[in-house]
């Protein structure tokens, strides 16, 4: 999965350096939680999206951030679907 984020990190709009993509996916990776989903969701009509949404329930996560909201739910179960900037906000005004 990781290297779809590679991918991802690398697009021109994000203007960043491949150190700074290994160095961010490195630290990702020592932060992260790995869960296994425990079965296949069909929410999205993008599969990879419904692989996101299957590792968010099985993490019982809060948030999942993309910036794509398009083709996914605003919420699926107790995870709701934000963009980086709302997250951000949302930390921000319990600060």
């Amino acid at each position: 999965m990781f290297s779809e984020y590679r991918e991802i990190l690398h697009r021109p709009r994000f203007q960043l350096h491949p150190r700074q993509v290994h160095a961010v996916l490195r630290d990702i990776r020592k932060a992260a939680h790995f869960v296994r989903p425990a079965g296949n969701l069909a929410v999205s009509p993008h599969e990879s999206d419904n692989r996101l949404l299957e590792c968010a329930q099985a993490a019982r996560a809060d948030y999942l951030v993309t910036g794509n909201l398009r083709h996914f739910p605003s919420v699926h179960k107790t995870t709701k679907v934000v963009t980086g900037r709302r997250l951000l906000d949302i930390i921000a005004a319990k600060a």
